[in-house]
Order: C-alpha cells, then sequence, then structure tokens
C-alpha cells in the first residue's frame, strides 16, 4: 500500500468513525515462520510466553536465543583441569639450644 493509499484510508476511517487513526510512529515487522513445529510444544512455548514475557513473542525469541548462545559457548569450551595442590614440604626442624630437645 503506497504512502498516498495509506493516506486516503486514514482519512475515510476518520471520517466514517469520527477518530483520529493515523499512526503517530510506523513500525516495520517481520513474519518467522518455523513449519513443523509440534503442535503440542508450541502450546508450550505461547504458554511461557504469556507467563513470563507478557505475551511478547520477540522477546521470548531473543531471550531463547542468548540462552542457547550461552548454553553452546559453556558446553563447547574446553573445561580445564584443576591442578592438584601440592603440599608445601615441611622442612625437618633442628632443635635449638635451650628448647629441651637433643
Amino acid at each position: 500500500m503506497g504512502e498516498k493509499d495509506k493516506k486516503k484510508f486514514y482519512e475515510r476511517i476518520e471520517k466514517e468513525t469520527g477518530i483520529i487513526s493515523k499512526p503517530t510512529k510506523v513500525e516495520e515487522y517481520h513474519t518467522l515462520i518455523a513449519s513443523g513445529f509440534p503442535i503440542q510444544l508450541f502450546k508450550e512455548w505461547k504458554d511461557n510466553c504469556k507467563k513470563k514475557y507478557n505475551d511478547t513473542y520477540w522477546t521470548k525469541i531473543w531471550t531463547d536465543h542468548l540462552k542457547a548462545e550461552s548454553y553452546d559457548n559453556l558446553s563447547n569450551s574446553e573445561v580445564e583441569e584443576e591442578e592438584p595442590i601440592q603440599e608445601e614440604k615441611k622442612e625437618e626442624e633442628i632443635p635449638l639450644i635451650g628448647d629441651g630437645k637433643r
């Protein structure tokens, strides 16, 4: 829909309803298609999105992405083994004069 068509459309809505319908800010939206998603898992994901992210899908998707990325970084990194702690060698105590030991 071109700018002129949008303007005519908004003016028609305003004329018929008496409500100003011109958006104050125009946002660009993208569609993400995830084919083959099992319906039960999608329902669980959607319920989780509704409960924890106020039903804002993009926030849930981005958070899931960051968590998966962090998990990948942790699981793909090499685990460094700690070196065993070496006990300090105790020097033999040499009895001093007057300590009562001979």
